[in-house]
């Protein structure tokens, strides 16, 4: 894949809005002619949003959403995809509060 950091990013604020989407995404890449490269983004940004769900839903005790639970959310996130920057990880933070609120994987209060 010859995607830069920059197209990764670009494209996954295009692929995820609270949830993913891959008719956006499918426009993005149309629109930005990175059509030779649209499997292997695709399957990138499939794969981040799959380590985020699969962190959540094996948080042991539920996902608390300190402080701390974020920094070290986002550094697993980043040790796995060291391309990820602030917006799209404004994004994954926005599909993640969504997702637990959704399927109950907030820890009690």
């Amino acid at each position: 894949m010859n995607s830069s950091p920059e197209i990764l990013n670009e494209s996954f604020c295009a692929y995820l809005y609270t949830v993913p989407n891959r008719e956006r995404l499918a426009e993005h890449i149309d629109t930005h002619h990175l059509a030779d490269d649209s499997e292997a983004i695709t399957s990138q940004l499939e794969a981040v949003v799959k380590t985020c769900e699969d962190h959540l839903y094996n948080y042991p005790g539920g996902v608390p959403w300190t402080t701390t639970f974020v920094a070290e959310f986002r550094s697993h996130l980043q040790r796995a995809y060291p391309w990820l920057n602030a917006q799209s990880f404004a994004r994954i933070m926005a599909f993640a509060q969504w997702l637990c609120w959704h399927d109950g994987l907030d820890a009690p209060q």
